[in-house]
């Protein structure tokens, strides 16, 4: 229960962290190079493979980074900053505390992420929307070829492509 509450907590002070960015990244200055927008959104689902890349590897601090980059770029890219349960879904991912928890939370960033990629059309690769039985959980990757972010090396070829785009 106490870690429920730390986990709302949690989202409840990333979210409002999140709300005052946004509102205030329009009024400073751009003193860096300018970044399209096709790339802004383009670096969402390439941040996600790597979070996703982290939890098959079964390394905390590297999926802990790739979800803090994510974060940091859906919040930057015009398209996906709009989408609030893409915004919620990776502000709970970015503050879990441990590789179970990352693994809990990707199930939900994982269909928020395709949900946004179909939408937007936004991957210029073919993507593959994968199941694990096991875990009862999706994943989006751009190789057909199965590798579970949720059992890691116990069950790395465990699942199906179930759709493709």
């Amino acid at each position: 229960m106490k870690a429920r509450l730390h986990l709302i907590a949690a989202y409840i002070i990333i979210s409002g962290c999140i709300t005052l960015i946004a509102i205030a990244a329009p009024t400073l200055p751009n003193n860096g190079p300018r970044i399209s927008k096709d790339a802004l959104e383009n670096s969402v689902f390439q941040y996600y493979t790597l979070a996703n890349e982290g939890l098959v590897a079964e390394d905390y601090s590297r999926t802990l980074q790739a979800a803090l980059n994510l974060q940091s770029s859906i919040i930057k890219a015009p398209i996906a900053s709009k989408s609030k349960k893409l915004l919620q879904a990776v502000t709970l991912f970015a503050a879990a505390k441990n590789l179970e928890d990352q693994r809990e939370q990707f199930k939900k960033l994982s269909i928020s992420m395709w949900e946004y990629l179909k939408q937007t059309k936004q991957s210029s690769s073919k993507v593959y929307y994968q199941y694990c039985p096991m875990a009862k959980a999706y994943w989006v990757s751009e190789i057909s070829e199965i590798r579970n972010p949720y059992y890691g090396s116990n069950m790395l070829d465990c699942g199906r492509t179930v759709e493709s785009r």
